[in-house]
């Protein structure tokens, strides 16, 4: 049984609100926060075919809206529907975008999924909020808990700012108590939690928020279609001259990605491998920095700056032509990537995601943050044995085609889909 809206000529088909045979086909869903980001158009693309939903996405019409810096966008080849709105804040803590009540009252979605940086949108945003309650949506909060505080972490660190009657008459402190409640408040709104990482259930339990709201998706880029590239572009000519000692770094140049500490891995390697490269592809405002930072370090010769590669069959000729991929700072995809193209990788913790793919000693090593001699050490080793490096290679695909992948990230969202709107 279906009901019809009809909308400014915009025929929207819905399930029923009883859906016993579980199915989430044919619902609407809106998401919001994400921009159009290249790693992320494919999931909703490979979501609205494979779940069989619409997809609406709500982007800032401003310009990157709240994406990482460099981090490319675009809309080539998107399948779903985006719609661009100008985004404003409440307060320099809490974001939303004007018109998003009349964006809800159109499409009339049956979920939104709303990262953590928009997600206040729900406590202020009246028109959104009323558009949305109407609408029967189910509201999810998307987020990577990476640098969030406990609840009572942050409540003890007032205290200790605040001691006493302090924390309650003075301004700073009395604001961070209205802040905490405020976060406890937001946190408890959503219908569900989706998180990069299992540490998200203790971190939003903290706050207040049922265990069984809370869903680990983990993360992933389109792995399908890089196997495919990966299976495809291996019998073409290298792109580099074939080297044994190539080290390769993918990734926005910010500071967070820490090529800076890498750089200087290179040079304490030297020494023991008298031939190594270091191939950096990818772009942003540390470039210039880096560039001369590798001038500094006597790396001129060894070190080469590819600038960013967005095309998927020239990024794996460049992961092919090299033999370990390292992540000196924080994480991103392109650790998914590498391990798509078969390569070994050297990272540390920062976000969490990265142990859920690096299994210690068998497709690769986590070395300590910020320990430049740990982190050359463990790159060492696979730089030392052609043998180690091809395992680890071969482990780390997989481990892609096995359970990190695009098939398990639209099933893990597609279970919270079906958690808030009661399907099992």
């Amino acid at each position: 049984m279906f009901r019809v809206a009809v909308i400014r000529d915009l025929e929207i088909m819905t399930m029923a609100d009883t859906d016993p045979a579980g199915e989430i086909r044919g619902k609407t869903l809106l998401f919001m926060g994400m921009g159009l980001a290249h790693y992320h158009n494919p999931l909703l693309n490979r979501m609205q075919r494979d779940l069989g939903v619409r997809i609406v996405n709500v982007v800032s019409a401003r310009g990157p809206g709240h994406v990482l810096p460099g981090v490319y966008q675009t809309d080539h080849g998107i399948e779903f529907e985006v719609v661009r709105l100008l985004d404003f804040n409440f307060s320099p803590r809490y974001h939303t975008f004007r018109g998003l009540g009349k964006v809800i009252r159109r499409w009339r979605p049956a979920i939104i999924v709303c990262t953590d940086y928009y997600f206040g949108t729900f406590l202020f945003n009246v028109p959104a909020i009323v558009a949305a309650w109407r609408a029967g949506a189910r509201l999810i909060m998307k987020s990577i808990p990476y640098g969030v505080q406990m609840f009572d972490e942050r409540l003890a660190n007032l205290r200790a700012r605040y001691p006493g009657w302090r924390m309650w008459v003075l301004p700073n402190g009395l604001a961070g108590l209205v802040i905490l409640a405020g976060n406890r408040l937001l946190y408890r709104r959503a219908d569900a939690h989706v998180v990069y990482v299992d540490a998200g259930h203790d971190l939003y339990r903290s706050y207040g928020v049922p265990s069984e709201r809370i869903f680990t998706i983990y993360n992933s880029p389109d792995t399908d279609m890089l196997l495919d590239v990966a299976a495809k572009i291996r019998g073409l000519p290298p792109i580099l001259p074939p080297h044994e000692r190539r080290v390769i770094h993918v990734g926005r140049l910010v500071p967070e990605k820490r090529v800076d500490l890498l750089l200087k891995v290179i040079r304490s390697l030297r020494g023991r491998f008298s031939d190594i490269e270091l191939v950096i592809v990818g772009d942003g405002p540390e470039r210039g920095r880096l560039e001369q930072l590798s001038q500094e370090l006597g790396l001129a010769s060894c070190v080469r700056f590819v600038g960013a590669v967005h095309d998927p069959e020239m990024l794996g000729r460049y992961f092919l032509a090299s033999t370990v991929y390292v992540l000196a700072g924080r994480g991103g995809l392109a650790i998914n990537d590498a391990m798509c193209f078969g390569k070994a990788v050297v990272c540390s913790i920062y976000e969490g995601v990265e142990k859920d793919l690096v299994e210690e000693g068998r497709n690769g090593y986590i070395f300590r943050p910020e320990d430049e001699a740990d982190c050359a050490e463990k790159v060492a080793r696979i730089l030392a044995d052609a043998e180690l490096a091809k395992r680890m290679g071969e482990r780390s695909q997989e481990i892609i085609k096995t359970r990190m992948n695009i098939q398990m990230l639209v099933g893990r969202y597609a279970t919270a889909f079906r958690y808030v709107l009661g399907l099992r």
